[in-house]
């Protein structure tokens, strides 16, 4: 007659085989309960409902050295009884604290039958052992797909259910979170109906159960349809009613992992406002929030703020003095999202930013010490801030000008673009256009209609041009050698070295982006080689002499009304000052009539754009 079982007796390595033979198919039903209830004490399970304390690895490792693992999957059967499965779920829950006994419980079979007690024949106790385990097994991705094949999502949305308790929704809430790691298994979690389910747990009595629904549904929100399922599913209320202050920070990021995706689309960013989202989203910028629940909720206001409803909202609610406290010293992650924010509310509140402090701290975060990203976010704010004419002032007085400039030098990993749109808008300013020529701005401008993107050049050639309305920059722009660069911009397919070189950037964009782009560009070049024109009767000959004249004529045929008569103000600058260039102009004409029947709905810059292979979506014609 076998002795009683005890944890002393079964606590020496040479008695776990002892433990082991107990749990097999020939012993009683008595014997197999007993040795489950020691090996749980053993295992340090803490009460059959497979909530885990500390464990010694030591001894898990002796005990599955033992052979544990085969007969704890044989005892999850149906010649079980429902307390067996119960206990036998749970010590192979136990087990997997250790990363080895994931791989040998699944090895062993154990998936199978755990799905099979998800259904509707075992009670609850087992529903949540079973659910458990089969998240511990989630754990790779390996087993995410074993599990998902093996059927387990349907059962384990149906546990998600009112008719179970709320210890299995829990379970079942932990199982999806891990299965959705995996990407088919968002898609068959999506299918299954989750979402009504995971959004009905957010509003679980345990906090727990909360956590686990709002991590799966940050998985699952990554694409547009799904986000739109969630937010009809009525995420949002549930979602900003958890932002509440007090919470535990670790808890409300998560909530707000699932905002800020939901949020990326207009309808939900509305839909967080009206809920009444934006005054806790201000809340959480200020400094008793840890800089990860800082950085979300800034993102958050920045998609919100697209809205010009909710831009004045969450003016109101106080953000900008908050935003502007995250450009200070501190995570660059965090810095970026404050001025990102910043960036969407100056359109119409430059004033109230600038008054809040704004502009010297962006104006820092130009410097070198700041990474791309943030020097980046910085100059796209200090642009729309420029649309302000007080704010411009501001920007100049606060150093914003040489910062800018060395941002365009060719050491620079910078989007250019930017910066030169930046100095573009400041040079409508009189004090502004002499510091930027003042600190070494033109060379480095006329470099940049070379190699680079076409918003790029054009951003460059529109400084040029307003700098050159001054006699002594525009000799400085000529010494420069801006006239062959800016004829350059002028042509077409096949011949401008720039449109090739902008072509890769902007091959990946619709035709009414790349022909705009195209087109700003050489307006742009026209104005400003009219300008240098008529500062310089030599500079004129310069420009005839690099080509602009047929190139000018060319433009003119498939151009909007708009666009010809800057064209036309080119040639009519060039003609004035030379007696040759008239002749030229009717010779390039007649070139143009001759050719204009091979070509009468073309336009100049979506050809240009063609002939360098960009793909344009039918009937996306710009104006």
């Amino acid at each position: 007659m076998d002795r009683p079982l005890n944890v002393s007796s079964c606590s020496s390595r040479r008695n776990f085989k002892n433990l082991v033979r107990r749990l097999s198919a020939d012993s009683r039903p008595a014997q197999k309960k007993e040795a489950l209830e020691t090996l749980a004490l053993l295992c340090g399970i803490g009460d059959a409902s497979g909530s885990k304390m500390d464990v010694d690895a030591d001894r898990l490792g002796a005990i599955v050295a033992a052979g544990v693992i085969p007969p704890l999957v044989q005892l999850l059967g149906p010649r079980s009884g429902w307390e067996v499965q119960m206990m036998a779920a749970g010590a192979l829950g136990m087990l997997t604290v250790i990363d080895e006994n994931v791989v040998a419980i699944a090895a062993a079979g154990a998936i199978p039958p755990l799905v099979r007690l998800l259904g509707p024949a075992s009670r609850d106790e087992v529903h949540q052992n079973a659910a458990a385990v089969l998240a511990d097994l989630a754990y790779t991705d390996g087993n995410r797909v074993t599990i998902a094949a093996a059927g387990a999502i349907p059962p384990l949305v149906r546990l998600l259910g009112p008719a179970s308790s709320a210890d299995v929704q829990q379970s079942a809430g932990r199982a999806l979170r891990e299965l959705t790691g995996n990407a088919q298994n968002v898609v068959a979690t999506v299918s299954a109906g989750a979402v009504p389910g995971l959004v009905q747990l957010l509003g679980s009595s345990l906090q727990r159960a909360r956590l686990e629904a709002a991590v799966a549904l940050q998985c699952i929100a990554a694409t547009a349809d799904n986000a739109v399922t969630i937010a009809a599913a009525g995420a949002i209320p549930a979602l900003v009613e958890l932002l509440e202050p007090g919470a535990d920070a670790d808890v409300q990021q998560a909530w707000m992992g699932v905002l800020v995706l939901l949020a990326a689309y207009a309808d939900n960013a509305d839909t967080i406002a009206t809920c009444g989202g934006i005054p806790h989203l201000v809340h959480l910028l200020g400094p008793g929030s840890p800089g990860p629940l800082q950085y979300t909720a800034a993102e958050v206001l920045g998609h919100i703020a697209k809205g010009a409803d909710n831009a004045i909202a969450i003016v109101a609610a106080g953000a900008i003095p908050q935003l502007v406290q995250l450009l200070g010293p501190g995570s660059h992650v965090v810095v970026q999202q404050g001025a990102a924010a910043l960036e969407t509310l100056a359109w119409k509140n430059a004033a109230a930013i600038a008054a809040a402090g704004a502009i010297p701290a962006l104006v820092r975060l130009l410097g070198s010490g700041s990474p791309f990203e943030v020097q980046y976010r910085a100059a796209v704010a200090l642009l729309f801030l420029s649309m302000d004419d007080a704010a411009i002032a501001v920007i100049a007085a606060s150093g914003a000008i040489p910062a800018l400039v060395l941002l365009l030098g060719p050491a620079s990993p910078f989007a250019m673009h930017t910066v030169a749109a930046a100095v573009s808008s400041l040079t409508y300013d009189a004090e502004c256009a002499v510091d930027i020529v003042s600190a070494g701005a033109i060379p480095l401008l006329v470099q940049l209609p070379g190699p680079g993107s076409l918003q790029q050049a054009a951003n460059a050639v529109s400084v040029v041009k307003a700098l050159a309305l001054n006699s002594e920059n525009a000799a400085a722009i000529v010494a420069a050698g801006a006239i062959p660069q800016l004829v350059q911009c002028l042509l077409g397919p096949g011949t401008s070295a720039l449109l090739q070189q902008g072509a890769a950037e902007m091959s990946n964009q619709p035709r009414a982006a790349a022909g705009a782009a195209a087109a700003l560009l050489q307006e742009g070049a026209a104005e400003a080689l009219a300008v240098l024109a008529g500062a310089d009767a030599a500079n004129a000959t310069a420009i005839t002499a690099a080509g602009a004249i047929p190139a000018l004529v060319q433009l003119q045929g498939p151009s909007t009304d708009e666009t010809k008569n800057v064209f036309a103000w080119a040639l009519k600058a060039l003609g004035n000052i030379s007696d040759e260039n008239p002749a030229a102009i009717d010779d390039a004409s007649a070139s143009a009539s001759a050719s204009a029947s091979a070509n009468a709905n073309a336009n100049a810059p979506i050809q240009a754009m063609q002939g360098l292979g960009i793909e344009c979506p039918d009937g996306d014609v710009p104006t």
